[in-house]
Parts: C-alpha cells; structure tokens; sequence
C-alpha cells in the first residue's frame, strides 16, 4: 500500500501532475488511436510521478489504526 496522504509530498506530486496535464499537446488528437496514446502517455507519467513522491507503508496486524 502506497501513502503520501496531507504531506509534502502529496503536495509535490499534485503540482507536478498538474503541470504534466497542463503540457498535454491535444492538437495532434485526430483520431481514436492518437487518443489512446495520449492517454496512454498521461497515465504512464502519473504512476512515474506518484512513485516519485510516495512510500510504501507496511500495514500488519500489530499496526495501530488511527
């Protein structure tokens, strides 16, 4: 499991994503193929960016819930 949650990194991660849906160049979309690329592209830079900035928290039976 994943956890960036009311951190500095989850702050990171949503300006970065935000700049990177910012840059996306829908010009060249003319059809159902370049759409799925650009898509394609988009959803390969999110998990880049979200393993950037997030960590891997371990959750067991002895973790305490908060």
């Amino acid at each position: 499991m994943y956890n960036c949650q009311n951190s500095n990194e989850e702050k990171l991660f949503i300006e970065e994503l935000i700049g990177v849906i910012k840059s996306v160049n829908t010009s060249n979309i003319s059809n159902i193929k370049s759409l799925e690329i650009g898509i394609l592209n988009l959803a390969y830079s999110m998990k880049r960016i979200w393993k950037r900035y997030s960590k891997i928290v371990n959750i067991t039976r002895h973790s305490k819930s908060w």
